[in-house]
């Protein structure tokens, strides 16, 4: 007896590709070029910021600078960030639940 109904796959990406469709498709290029123009800011400005503080001697806070690339290529490129991650959480989901059900 199985308590826990498990599905047979993931698609995760599959269905970010769906949404991200019909979010371009309402919304056309408007969006995209919103996201990317604030992804590319945020990126100038966190490199800016890091090498400013390097330059003053201040060490910079590497930290910061990686949390800013991650949000800032998020935003600049969501067509191609999502898929990848998604694609990767797939493929461990789904290894995950074939051990699951080659065990049961």
């Amino acid at each position: 007896m199985n308590p826990i109904p498990m599905a047979a796959e993931v698609d995760l990406s599959g269905a970010w590709s769906t949404f991200w469709n019909a979010v371009t498709s309402s919304n056309g290029a408007q969006l995209t070029n919103v996201l990317s123009v604030l992804g590319v800011a945020l990126l100038v400005f966190a490199f800016a910021s890091y090498m400013w503080q390097r330059a003053r001697s201040k060490g910079g806070d590497s930290g910061k600078l990686w949390w800013a690339v991650a949000i800032g290529a998020t935003l600049a490129a969501p067509g191609v960030i999502f898929p990848l991650v998604l694609t990767v959480v797939d493929l461990i989901a789904n290894a995950g639940i074939s051990v699951y059900e080659a065990t049961q």
